[in-house]
């Protein structure tokens, strides 16, 4: 069975967007040129073949990485290489710049459930907070990953809607202060 890994960027006080949705945190943090934290990220994608996505992130993500270059070629080619499947009723298609177009799906329970059953590498599931925390409810999610910026929103979008109890698997700090925390959603 593939695994299915939540990723998320995350604030000190628990946000994972700002109160418009906006995730400006991570590209500021990303300014900061930690060589450690780019090879983190491109290091992450060896490992999944597939990316499960929201219609607002899909969009964000369409916008820029297919025709990026320069210093994120290396993180853009592996990112365009990905299988993609976008979660949204009102879509009518996906495409992805001069890449195979993503394939759309109305529920990600069972496009999740779908996906852990067939062959391949692990499934990386980025944005939308309503996807992640559907996924987390119905126990799809084998592995959550919080990379944990050094800064403070003050208020925003939290990932959790309900209580969840994580086992601790691993942990890695970055040059500039970013923590990348690994987690297994365990029984209360």
């Amino acid at each position: 069975m593939r695994k299915l890994i939540l990723q998320h960027y995350m604030s000190l006080d628990g946000y994972i967007a700002d109160k418009e949705g906006g995730v400006g945190f991570i590209a500021e943090y990303a300014a900061l040129g930690d060589r450690t934290y780019i090879e983190d990220a491109e290091a992450s994608l060896d490992s999944v073949d597939t990316l499960l996505l929201g219609a607002k992130t899909y969009k964000l993500l369409e916008a820029y990485w297919p025709h990026a270059g320069g210093a994120e070629a290396r993180f853009a080619e592996k990112l365009n290489a990905l299988q993609k499947v976008v979660v949204s009723n009102r879509l009518e298609r996906a495409p992805w710049g001069s890449f195979p177009a993503a394939t759309l799906v109305a529920d990600p329970v069972a496009a999740a459930s779908e996906l852990k059953q067939g062959t391949g590498a692990s499934i990386l599931v980025w944005g939308s907070v309503s996807v992640a925390q559907r996924l987390l409810n119905a126990g799809l999610v084998d592995e959550i990953q919080v990379r944990l910026c050094p800064c403070v929103l003050g208020e925003g979008h939290r990932l959790f809607d309900a209580p969840q109890w994580m086992e601790l698997t691993e942990t890695h700090r970055f040059e500039h202060g970013m923590l990348r925390l690994c987690y297994r959603p365990r029984s209360a």
